[in-house]
């Protein structure tokens, strides 16, 4: 419905056309300048169609009516209609001389048209008025800037504009292991990752036009990297290294890769490198071929991958990251640079970022910003001054990327902290109603439900802060951190103890992962039970009896570049091993605690195996599945099969007998298999879910046209 009301693609019409307008014959500009006349009842006639879907979308939820549109719109025009009239006063001096100018003076229409609404009562509670007043601040300023540059079009070549563009329909952009768009080196195109029925799929989109289009056969698509000549965008599937033109319809394979794909770069030359989690840089001819490794980058020992790599302008020289361990020693992650002539890559005085060149400055996140800083392609050296581009910029803490890209000539693309990331904890029936939501939007990763079902501990990120756990009150909707600390190490992966006294997790800060438990009322310290250290690990469940805890390990560069088992541990003691099971993950204790679930790799599909055992494996899905959970009785099992829908199997199970009987679909997750967690209550009634509201789906990325320019006229002023 919102989609396309912004004037993302007219502003960058409007700096295409900019040059060629200045050129143009006296009779053609004067004709020129009587567009805005017209667009300006266009575009606020969009806006008032806009509104009126949006309350009749929200009316029957939200209890409005259209009374209360009217109230809304017919408030707006008189003050709307003096700020447009200043976008186009004759005289330039007499206009707005900036976006910014334009959002103040909105900020003043929107103010005054809350004496209209004052009368309106409306539930604090309803979730939807925050977005209501984002819709409304955002559909405003796209046409008062959309007549602010078109009015400026003929007569101000050059001039830096910035604008949104909104994700494609579905489930919003997508940023999950994922940079969530990737603009080409002539400027004109966006290949955009979003997410629509569970799967990240490619669009592309002319920056021109209104729409971006699917690219059929990308679904899982992830981090889409351009070709120099603009003409062709590479991007990953799982296992895959796919390439396709910029008609979108016809994809060819360039060569295989692994299950992720951590960013590819394509050189002049006709080569193409790209990063896998666990691996060294490898190259690859731009026609296809075996993949084969870069001389002068081989991966270190005390390194995991080598990741964002991107290409100078000579094609030779490429930057990435060496994304390290970080150890106390303090090996920190670092930007290097490489070449295909084989020269021994040295790193750059950068740490724990993604790079971009443009405009002789080499682009890069800081502190969760976006800066700038001058380099001499000539010598490959970074200068003294750091230029502030964006403040809170996206940044994943744990892939060390920054949500940016950058054309040649100066189009910048970024999403601001949260964007195609953060989600919602939703209460849903076994049909999958919506019941309601616990706490605010974040970025939420592995819900876990508390025995007695009053409190839910959970891993999320607000902003581009650590990952910590933080502990709710369902009841209440408050919540307290399980550390109060705000500095230190990514806490993961919470799982109660049996009594709910106590919150296992991973604490991740040095070569190893550590398996730590704390008080989860808050008080008192950490302590590691078993004193248990991995490369990589998460607890997965607490046994009944409090006795054990199910851990799943992973070896990174094992087979397709890592392996996970589960191992079942004491708690007290050595942290010894009770039970491995290889190639296998998601492991839950039957209530009674003489059965365990577990999701199988190989196969793909849930089984279940006795308890301490050893003792027969038997299958539960059918048509593949994971991430299983029991009833309280232990009578039901659920998981969620690979279309992401959520099955319930019948059981009967007692400590010497195990049986699955029938099956059946309760409904569809929103999201995929690595953000689309969820727990269910002991009743197995009521299930919380990560999801995705209306805001979350439809946050925007922006675009600004020539960057350097709009970041020198700031540092002057």
């Amino acid at each position: 419905m919102l989609a396309g009301f912004l004037c993302a693609s007219e502003f960058l019409q409007f700096t295409e056309a900019a040059a060629a307008e200045a050129q143009q014959e006296r009779k053609e500009r004067k004709i020129a300048r009587l567009q805005p006349l017209v667009r300006v009842k266009q575009v606020f006639q969009e806006v008032r169609v806009l509104f009126h879907d949006f309350f009749v979308a929200i009316e029957g939820g939200a209890g409005l009516g259209p009374h209360f549109f009217h109230l809304v719109a017919d408030s707006l025009p008189g003050a709307l209609d003096r700020v447009v009239r200043h976008c186009l006063e004759k005289n330039p001096e007499e206009r707005f001389q900036s976006a910014h100018d334009v959002a103040f003076a909105l900020g003043a229409v929107l103010d005054s048209s809350k004496s209209a609404v004052a009368g309106v009562t409306v539930a604090t509670s309803q979730p939807w008025r925050r977005w209501l007043r984002f819709a409304a601040e955002v559909a405003l300023l796209g046409v008062a800037v959309g007549l602010l540059l078109t009015r400026h079009t003929s007569e101000t070549p050059g001039l830096a504009v910035q604008a949104a563009i909104l994700p494609p329909p579905g489930d919003g952009f997508w940023a999950n292991i994922t940079q969530p768009a990737s603009i080409s080196p002539n400027g004109r195109f966006l290949a955009i990752v979003a997410m629509r029925n569970g799967h990240a799929q490619l669009w592309l989109r002319r920056v021109d036009a209104a729409d971006a289009q699917p690219v059929a056969g990308s679904e899982d698509a992830s981090n889409p990297f351009w070709s120099p000549d603009s003409r062709y965008v590479a991007f990953f599937v799982p296992g895959k290294l796919r390439k396709v033109d910029t008609s979108g319809s016809s994809i060819t394979d360039i060569c295989p890769s692994g299950a992720f794909g951590m960013g590819g770069a394509w050189s002049k030359r006709g080569v193409i490198i790209f990063a896998n989690f666990g691996e060294a840089l490898r190259k690859v001819s731009d026609k296809g071929g075996a993949p084969e490794s870069i001389a002068g980058t081989e991966l270190s020992s005390d390194a995991i991958a080598q990741i964002w790599p991107t290409f100078l302008p000579d094609g030779n020289h490429f930057l990435y990251l060496d994304w390290r361990y970080s150890t106390y020693e303090g090996r920190e992650n670092g930007v290097w640079i490489g070449s295909l002539d084989g020269e021994k890559a040295r790193r750059l005085p950068l740490t724990s970022t993604n790079v971009h060149y443009s405009e002789g400055y080499l682009l890069f996140s800081r502190d969760g910003d976006l800066v700038a800083q001058k380099f001499d392609l000539s010598r490959l050296r970074l200068g003294e001054s750091v230029l502030p581009i964006v403040r809170n910029i996206q940044y994943d803490t744990f892939f060390h990327d920054g949500m940016f890209t950058v054309s040649a000539n100066g189009t910048l693309v970024y999403g601001t902290a949260g964007s195609g990331v953060n989600t919602q904890l939703a209460w849903m029936d076994r049909n999958g109603r919506v019941l309601g939501s616990l706490g605010e939007p974040g970025q939420f990763e592995r819900q876990s439900i508390s025995p007695d079902g009053t409190r839910v501990a959970v891993g999320v990120k607000f902003g581009n802060a650590r990952e910590r756990i933080w502990i709710y009150d369902v009841e209440r909707g408050t919540r307290i951190p399980i550390v109060n600390s705000e500095s230190g190490p990514t806490l993961y992966s919470p799982v109660w103890s049996p009594d709910g006294k106590q919150v296992a997790y991973r604490n991740t800060l040095g070569k190893t992962s550590t398996l730590v438990a704390h008080s989860s009322d808050g008080s008192g310290v950490e302590r590691e039970p078993g004193s248990i250290h991995f490369e990589l690990l998460r607890p997965t469940d607490w046994s009944p009896d409090g006795r054990y805890l199910v851990l799943e390990l992973t070896k990174f560069q094992g087979r397709q570049n890592w392996q996970d088992w589960l191992r079942i541990v004491g708690v007290d003691g050595a942290g010894q091993s009770v039970l491995d099971i290889n190639d296998a993950g998601a492991g839950r204790f039957s209530p009674d605690g003489h059965w365990l679930a577990y999701a199988d790799e190989n196969s793909g599909q849930v089984y279940v195996t006795s308890f301490p055992g050893p003792g027969p494996r038997i299958a539960v899905s059918t048509a593949g599945g994971s991430d299983p959970r029991w009833r309280g009785d232990g009578q039901e099992l659920f998981y969620v099969a690979d279309d992401l829908t959520l099955i319930s199997v019948q059981v009967r199970e007692s400590a010497r007998d195990f049986r699955a009987l029938s099956s059946h679909r309760l409904f569809r997750l929103q999201l995929p298999w690595n953000v689309g967690f969820y727990d269910v209550t002991r009743d197995g009634k009521r299930f919380l879910v990560n999801t995705r509201t209306l805001a979350e789906r439809t946050v925007p990325l922006t675009v600004v046209t020539n960057w350097l320019e709009v970041v020198q006229n700031e540092s002057r002023n």
